[in-house]
C-alpha cells in the first residue's frame, strides 16, 4: 500500500485528550520508537514513504520461508536506518505466526550503554500488546 487515503496517528498520540505520550527514559524512548516503526506500514508516514515495515503481510498473506526471510531483512534494515541508538541482526529477530496472531521478539543492543534488551510484540487483529525486559 504505497499511498493511504487518510492520516493515521501513531500509538503514542491520544486523539481524545489531544496529547502526546512522551518518555524521559532512554529505554522507553527506544522501545516506543521501535514499536512505532514496526507497526507502521510503508507509505503511512507523510514525507517518508519508506518508513515502516510490511509486518502485517505475515498475518494475512501466505506465510512461507521466502516471505519470512524478506520480512526479517526488511525489519532489520528499517531498524538500522531509522533507530540509530540500537544494533540488531536478523539472528536477533524471531516471529511466530499462528492464524492471524503474530508473536515478534527482538533482541537488541543499546549502543550507548552496551546493554542487551528483549522486546516482545504480540499482534492480533490489529490489536497490539508488548513486553520489554533486560536480558
Amino acid at each position: 500500500m504505497p499511498y493511504t487515503n487518510s492520516i493515521k496517528h501513531p500509538k503514542c498520540f491520544n486523539v481524545y485528550s489531544k496529547t502526546t505520550q512522551t518518555s524521559d527514559d532512554y529505554l522507553d524512548s527506544i522501545q516506543q520508537s521501535l514499536r512505532n516503526l514496526l507497526l507502521s506500514s510503508k507509505g503511512e508516514l507523510l514525507g517518508d514513504p519508506n518508513y515502516g515495515t510490511d509486518i502485517m503481510k505475515l498475518m494475512y498473506d501466505n506465510n512461507n520461508l521466502e516471505l519470512n526471510y524478506a520480512l526479517k531483512k526488511d525489519i532489520v534494515n528499517q531498524i538500522n536506518i531509522y533507530e540509530k541508538r540500537v544494533y540488531i541482526t536478523q539472528d536477533n529477530l524471531t516471529f511466530v505466526n499462528d492464524r492471524n496472531k503474530l508473536y515478534l521478539t527482538l533482541k537488541f543492543l543499546i549502543k550507548r550503554t552496551d546493554e542487551i534488551f528483549e522486546m516482545e510484540i504480540f499482534l492480533r487483529n490489529n490489536e497490539t500488546y508488548s513486553e520489554e525486559g533486560e536480558l
